[in-house]
């Protein structure tokens, strides 16, 4: 039963899985969150607390239970609830990647995923949960327990048999609800994300009605959507959706046959579920330095409006750390989300000149196309083109020799599109956002974003030069291989400064290498 009619409660996510942020810095967003109207922290912590349960997952950056304890302490006293998210099914890397606890794998060659039949598994995370539940004290109230991309479920010989007897939807039910027994024995609303059981919606009722869907979408925007996405079937052109889906789903489309977006919402509340929508200012398709505003602004906008309309429990804006980009490049959407939501019936171009005079203080919206300008794709500047999450994974392993070479093979037809004319476009871009930084200075304390989008122009712009060089006919001798090299070298040294302003020492090295290496390694020509 869903709640009654209020506003939807305001989320922001705090993910932790490549990096370990600097408290300060995290203190300083919980402030700046709140002013900004968010209501919660979804955090997702992983091994950068010094769990007792998991200690060999402990990164040695990792807060103590006092530090972060003092974290949730200011969130409450700015009125922002604290949400754990404890990985139950997928993404296990940082604990299945120890030696200790391999035979839990449900592949004995993949580190992502637990084997949800095994029940050393489920006493090993229910004693996990006691923990958090422990540490996040009497004002709990939910906790996330992830379980999506369990791309290798029912695979192990346990689970194949128990999804024979039960189906794909009844197995990950029987885990989850045995998973979340110390949540349902005090009342605490366990919640998983979204795109394992729209798999099976008809498999709905197997999951326990206490269980809220997070259900997350972060393609769909504000207008009919060029693509659809079917869980289990995938992308589909809005003219050629298959019959049998459009039959099964009837939230597909809208009275006029047009596509509608956030549709998953929809349908999961014809099911009786409860539903958190989530969109994202940092995902798949981000450069290392900042991220898309023609995907993430529309994005935002669009989940925080059908929140609104659904009358869900609330929307959560996802902040995925493997996209690496700092909040400072996030905040034109993190405060565009809040406002969607406050003011959902708020034309889009009002919203964005709205926060473009809340956070900065300037009289128009003339920012948002300069910032645009300086994230826009381009071949071979992306996070997954650079070689971060090569394998599909959230390990930090770096990208295997030869893996730029395969990337640059693949998209070389692409490379004669990034000219010198979009370069010089993101030039002026960074230049007009210098001039607006200066008329904002007095007005607002917005300036670090603009400061962030200007250093992150010319991050990208210097690594375009670099891999333009790297790739010429031109780059032959071994003094241009060197210089090269000097050169990155010399880049990634900067880039590691940049990322210790919100990312303690060690994370920051090891992301600057990250970025770096799959680059490097083709520059030495090995």
């Amino acid at each position: 039963m869903r709640r009654m009619k209020t506003s939807p409660m305001k989320l922001f996510h705090f993910d932790f899985n490549f990096g370990a942020p600097r408290p300060d810095y995290l203190r300083h967003w919980l402030e700046r969150l709140a002013s900004l109207g968010y209501d919660g922290i979804v955090w997702e912590l992983e091994g950068k607390v010094r769990w007792v349960t998991c200690p060999e997952c402990v990164d040695p950056e990792a807060m103590t239970k006092d530090e972060l304890g003092e974290l949730l302490a200011v969130a409450e006293s700015l009125g922002l609830e604290n949400i754990p998210l404890l990985q139950t099914l997928g993404h296990g890397e940082y604990v299945l990647e120890h030696p200790a606890y391999r035979q839990w794998r449900e592949h004995p060659d993949h580190n992502d995923m637990y084997c949800p039949s095994n029940p050393q598994v489920r006493a090993f995370l229910r004693r996990w949960l006691e923990e958090i539940i422990a540490l996040f004290g009497p004002s709990l109230k939910q906790v996330h327990l992830g379980a999506d991309e369990a791309y290798d479920f029912g695979t192990c010989p346990a689970c194949r048999e128990a999804v024979a007897a039960k189906g794909p939807t009844g197995l990950m039910a029987e885990h989850l609800a045995t998973v979340a027994e110390p949540l349902l024995t005090r009342g605490i609303r366990p919640g998983i994300w979204s795109d394992m059981v729209l798999r099976q919606p008809q498999q709905m009722s197997a999951i326990p009605p206490e269980f809220v869907i997070w259900d997350w979408n972060y393609w769909d925007g504000i207008d009919p959507p060029e693509r659809v996405r079917i869980w289990g079937r995938g992308d589909a052109s809005p003219h050629d959706l298959p019959t049998e889906a459009r039959a099964a789903l009837p939230e597909l489309v809208d009275a006029h046959d047009r596509p509608r977006p956030f549709y998953t919402v929809d349908l999961l509340h014809r099911l009786g579920r409860d539903v958190v929508v989530c969109s994202s200012t940092r995902s798949h398709g981000d450069t290392p330095f900042c991220g898309s505003h023609a995907l993430h602004a529309p994005n935002v906008v669009g989940a925080a409006r059908k929140s609104v309309a659904s009358e869900a429990l609330g929307m959560l804006v996802t902040s995925w750390g493997i996209r690496v980009h700092s909040f400072e490049t996030q905040l034109p959407w993190i405060a565009l989300a809040a406002k969607a939501a406050d003011q959902p019936h708020l034309d889009y171009g009002r919203l964005l000149a709205d926060v473009a005079d809340d956070v900065w203080g300037l009289e128009d919206a003339s920012v948002f196309d300069a910032i645009a300008a300086i994230g826009r794709p381009w071949p071979l500047s992306t996070t997954d083109e650079l070689g971060i999450q090569w394998n599909g994974r959230k390990d930090m392993v770096p990208a295997p020799k030869g893996f730029f070479r395969s990337v640059l093979d693949a998209r070389r037809h692409e490379l004669p599109s990034v000219t010198e004319s979009m370069i010089a476009g993101a030039r002026e871009a960074i230049a007009a956002v210098c001039d607006l930084g200066r008329l904002a200075w007095d007005a607002t304390c917005g300036l670090d974003s603009l400061e962030a989008w200007t250093r992150a122009g010319h991050h990208r712009i210097w690594l375009t030069h670099v891999t333009r060089h790297i790739v010429s006919e031109q780059t032959k001798s071994r003094m241009d291989r060197q210089m090269l090299v000097d050169v990155l070298d010399t880049q990634m040294t900067a880039h590691r400064g940049w990322l210790e302003t919100w990312l303690r020492p060690e994370s920051a090295r090891r992301t600057a290498h990250l970025v770096h290496h799959a680059i490097l390694e083709y520059a030495r020509g090995r």
